[in-house]
């Protein structure tokens, strides 16, 4: 193919048809982003692929025209000056609403974006959180005093009725599970609601170890599997010896199934606020990255249609012009090009 017909094909339709294409499709990819974060993840590096082929390829259109429109217009081309006057005409047309649109759309991707981080919503997930967390926590209290008043009851039990014993106290006290164990494991007497759970949930070694040198109860939220959410306590007993083996009572009370799920639909709300607050800039970044590139891509295909508007509106002019100037010179044979 020769440069002639390179240049035909350049200055055709065919490149204004092709580059709509591509800038509507940079649109759509955008909008079908926005819509999704996980998606706009992973278009990110897709849409900045297709906007920046398509500057390269506006701009390379872009540059040739205007070489070629200076040196008509060095070489005092007929309609050279028309073609820029109405190229600088529709260039301003195209750039005022689109520069009205940019201000408002910036203006309300900050806007938008910072009203997701009101401080009054981040205040009120801080507070329900504490209320949350206070509220498991007084409930903890209450129940590790319980329990400690239960291993005030076992201290003077015998081995006999310690199976009796706890399951009375668990009754009463509506546990899900007391365990008496010694400080090497072994399990001295069991009780739960559940007939069909042969081996209790004992304590990890580091929870014992903890009770024993500090004389204090073990509290804790544990999720156990397939149970939902309980509070694990873990007392000494008091024993009359020394020299007797250490005792310690294990209760499991179930949280109910409504506060489980309060309390971790708090807590999952709490922690994607802090993961959103930490991508606010890059989240920001992005869409004013990506507003720039739908902008500068409209802008230049607007220079480039006013390019291909202008060369058309004054080809018939220019093609008159040389006739005229031939006619005028005597010359009949001059045979003009046909324009459609």
């Amino acid at each position: 193919m020769d440069i002639a017909k390179l240049r035909r094909l350049g200055s055709g339709a065919i490149p204004v048809v092709l580059l709509s294409i591509l800038l509507l499709a940079s649109l759509f990819l955008m909008s079908a982003a926005t819509q999704n974060s996980e998606q706009f993840g992973r278009l990110y590096m897709l849409l900045l692929v297709v906007n920046l082929l398509g500057l390269i390829t506006l701009l390379a259109l872009i540059t040739s025209n205007l070489l070629r429109l200076r040196r008509q217009y060095r070489n005092r081309a007929t309609g050279s000056r028309l073609t820029v006057r109405l190229m600088l005409m529709f260039v301003l047309l195209a750039l005022a609403p689109v520069s009205l649109v940019y201000y408002f759309s910036l203006g309300f991707i900050q806007r938008g974006i910072d009203s997701w981080f009101d401080v009054r919503v981040e205040r009120t997930l801080d507070n329900a959180l504490e209320l949350s967390r206070a509220s498991l926590a007084t409930r903890s209290r209450e129940l590790m005093k319980r329990t400690e008043q239960m291993s005030s009851t076992l201290q003077l039990a015998d081995e006999l009725s310690l199976p009796r014993l706890l399951d009375e106290l668990r009754v009463s006290d509506d546990a899900s599970e007391l365990t008496l164990f010694m400080s090497g494991g072994h399990i001295v007497a069991s009780s739960s609601v559940n007939p069909a759970a042969i081996v209790p949930d004992l304590p990890n070694e580091s929870v014992i170890r903890q009770v024993r040198q500090s004389g204090s109860p073990y509290v804790s939220l544990d999720p156990l599997t397939d149970k939902g959410l309980y509070v694990r306590v873990v007392t000494q007993v008091p024993s009359a010896s020394p020299l007797v083996e250490l005792r310690f009572l294990q209760a499991l009370y179930p949280i109910s199934d409504r506060v489980s799920v309060l309390a971790g639909s708090v807590e999952t709300a709490y922690t994607q606020y802090q993961q959103l607050l930490l991508l606010r800039d890059p989240l920001k970044n992005s869409f004013i990255l990506m507003l720039s590139l739908v902008l500068l891509l409209g802008v230049l295909m607007a220079v480039w249609l006013a390019f291909f508007s202008a060369r058309r509106l004054v080809t018939p002019i220019r093609v008159l012009a040389i006739g005229t100037r031939a006619v005028a010179a005597g010359d009949y044979t001059k045979r003009l090009p046909m324009h459609s």
